[in-house]
């Protein structure tokens, strides 16, 4: 059970780690997002996964190469490290 650092709600859906609760980090996440990132380590691998429809979601396209890359972009400014984008041969030329 965590206690969040910004209201002092507690409960057991509250990360010890990151110690915000999730209406805090939607609320308020210009001021809570600065801790945050200081408790990750930058070097933890964070991977941007393609979509591909199979047997659910079968409606849905695959992901776009340049909506992969800007998800990307906003990962590394937002000042992670080590970003990947996994699963490139499934990434679609854009979306129609």
């Amino acid at each position: 059970m965590g206690t969040c650092n910004y209201c002092n709600t507690s409960g057991r859906t509250i990360s010890n780690t990151i110690g915000y609760c999730a209406d805090c980090i939607r609320d308020h996440f210009d001021v809570v997002w600065p801790q945050i990132k200081k408790v990750h380590d930058q070097s933890i691998p964070y991977s941007l996964l393609a979509f591909y429809p199979q047997f659910y979601l079968n409606d849905l396209p695959t992901t776009a190469k340049s909506h992969a890359l800007r998800c990307r972009e906003v990962a590394l400014d937002a000042g992670l490290a080590n970003v990947n984008i996994g699963n490139i041969h499934l990434l679609s030329k854009d979306y129609s």
